[in-house]
């Protein structure tokens, strides 16, 4: 975790230098380099003096002429002496030099330092005080190590975010003073930096270290509202945008839960150019659906995109964002955003409308619709083959199916030839057409009505009839789906125990050991999970039960 809440400081500092660079000679940016992430990584439990080097040259707000060449040679060797360990001879050479050149901000730092080697945090501070005056960046990185040291977190921190305030070349140590300091408590951390932040709204290099501790404690939405206002600079990329890229690398929850939230920010933010905004929707809508969360992307994309035409959004995403709220039941307004990509639509687009009809019903025109695409587009012959099924055109769907599963690149060939066999071994059978309907009712999510349905040939028909089997299957996992693991005992085991040599008798008695699981009994489970490898070692689910038998081994285990 410190590891990570590092990466990101370092990644904040970086942000907040590049906002501030220089150019250099050569006309190119030269950016301040992040902390060293191969480093040892300081945590909360860390104290400043031990992890942020007392080096580098003197800061001041107020311009300060050099030293003399000779003045200049004996600091550096009180620098050394300090560096070797030799404090006392160093003091006594930084005596002699702050008698001729008083208060000058090289000689200042560098007594800090000299006591700071020594440990002596009061006196640290004590000297930086006295000479510091206005100036918020004079010794502010060895008064904010002297505070840490002396246990006065909360003044470490403000002393360290006023002169990030003042300068944003101090990023870098102060980043890793946010990291430290506020590690410890990140409520503290918020509470220092968000006045500083509400007095400066638009300094870069502040709003971005107050993310840090917003992030951390869950206040994403808080934290992309308060980076909003410095990331509207034009033919600049969004900050945001940047920053989603460094949480997902963080690998939590929480830093996850942010960098979805930078996405979603930037895709509704109204004042940046369409391209960042569409771009960031895009990000947000594939990470979504590479976590299975598209029924709450559809939402917010309809949300954070309402005044972009769904027509520059790009053809697939359009398509799979009314995929998603069709899958959750909302057919209206998958309509609705079809039907805004105009008639010119791709073959996906014409499909996915005629999914979006389908769920309100099976209209005849929508199943000839299908039929006319199938014959353009062979991706189509699915989607045709399972509309005639549910609406009773069997013959028709046979055909279909058995033309579908003909291409086996088809992500739905293994379905379609199941679906054929079926047919075709029960062909003629009365009870087809309801199959069809219960097959219907499930796609489009009424399970309530899908159970009525069969539960009411669950209780009509005998082992002894022909898609008794089917009927069986169906009711044990219903049962199972509405959390009924005890009801669905009945028909799964009813299955297993009658036709054992049926196909479907593999699959029952797994998902009676399921049943079992559910219920709490984790021996019974056992029991029926190795039932099913002793009867069908080699069946297609039997990896799949190996897997379950060895976890509930290993539970066992002390």
């Amino acid at each position: 975790m410190i590891r990570r809440a590092l990466a990101l400081a370092g990644a904040l500092a970086v942000l907040a230098g590049a906002a501030h660079a220089q150019r250099a000679v050569d006309g190119r940016l030269r950016l301040p380099m992040p902390p060293d992430l191969a480093a040892p990584r300081p945590g909360p439990q860390s104290r400043l003096v031990d992890v942020l080097p007392l080096e580098g040259a003197p800061r001041a707000q107020a311009s300060f002429a050099p030293l003399p060449p000779a003045a200049q040679q004996r600091l550096q060797q009180a620098e050394a002496l300090r560096l070797l360990g030799l404090g006392d001879r160093a003091n006594d050479s930084l005596a002699v030099l702050d008698r001729t050149w008083p208060h000058h901000p090289a000689i200042v730092t560098e007594r800090v330092r000299a006591e700071l080697l020594r440990r002596d945090f009061a006196a640290a501070e004590r000297l930086a005080r006295a000479e510091r005056g206005r100036d918020s960046l004079l010794a502010a990185r060895e008064l904010a190590i002297a505070l840490d040291g002396l246990g006065r977190t909360r003044e470490a921190l403000e002393v360290a975010m006023t002169a990030l305030a003042a300068s944003p070349a101090e990023a870098e140590w102060a980043s890793l003073v946010l990291l430290v300091c506020g590690g410890r408590d990140w409520r503290l951390a918020r509470d220092v930096l968000k006045p500083m932040v509400e007095r400066r709204p638009r300094n870069t290099a502040l709003a971005q270290a107050y993310t840090l501790p917003l992030i951390k404690l869950g206040q994403s939405a808080e934290a992309m509202r308060v980076l909003a206002p410095i990331d509207r600079v034009p033919r600049q990329s969004p900050r945001r945008l940047r920053l989603s890229d460094e949480l997902l690398q963080m690998a939590t929850a929480a830093d996850t839960a942010a960098a979805f939230e930078a996405l979603w920010s930037v895709a509704g933010d109204r004042a940046l150019d369409e391209s960042y905004r569409r771009y960031g929707a895009r990000r947000a809508w594939e990470l979504s659906t590479a976590r299975g969360a598209e029924s709450a992307a559809a939402e917010r994309f309809l949300r954070e995109l309402e005044d972009v035409p769904p027509a520059r959004w790009g053809g697939d995403l359009a398509v799979g964002v009314a995929r998603a709220l069709r899958e959750s039941g909302r057919a209206a307004e998958a309509r609705g955003l079809l039907a805004a990509l105009g008639d010119a639509g791709t073959p996906e687009s014409r499909l996915e409308r005629a999914y979006a009809e389908l769920r309100d019903g099976l209209a005849p025109a929508t199943i000839a619709r299908l039929d006319t695409l199938a014959q353009v587009w062979p991706e189509a012959r699915w989607a045709l083959a399972e509309a005639q099924f549910w609406a009773g055109d069997l013959d028709s769907a046979l055909a279909n199916f058995n033309r579908a599963g003909e291409n086996p690149r088809s992500e739905h060939a293994g379905a379609a030839l199941d679906r054929a066999f079926l047919l075709e071994d029960h062909a003629g059978d009365p009870v087809l057409p309801v199959l069809g309907r219960i097959a219907y009712e499930t796609w489009r999510g009424d399970a309530v009505r899908a159970r009525a349905l069969n539960d009411s040939l669950w209780a009509a028909m005998k082992p002894s009839d022909g898609l008794w089997n089917e009927i069986a299957m169906r009711a044990g996992e219903q049962r199972l789906a509405a959390r009924d693991p005890r009801g669905a005992l009945v028909p799964l085991m009813a299955l297993a125990e009658t036709h054992p040599d049926d196909r479907q008798a593999p699959l029952a008695r797994q998902r009676a050991g399921d049943a079992w699981l559910a219920i709490g009994d984790l021996a019974k489970a056992r029991e029926q999970y190795e039932e099913c490898l002793a009867r069908y070692p080699r069946a297609w689910n039997a990896a799949e039960v190996r897997r379950r038998v060895e976890a509930l081994r290993r539970e066992r285990r002390p």
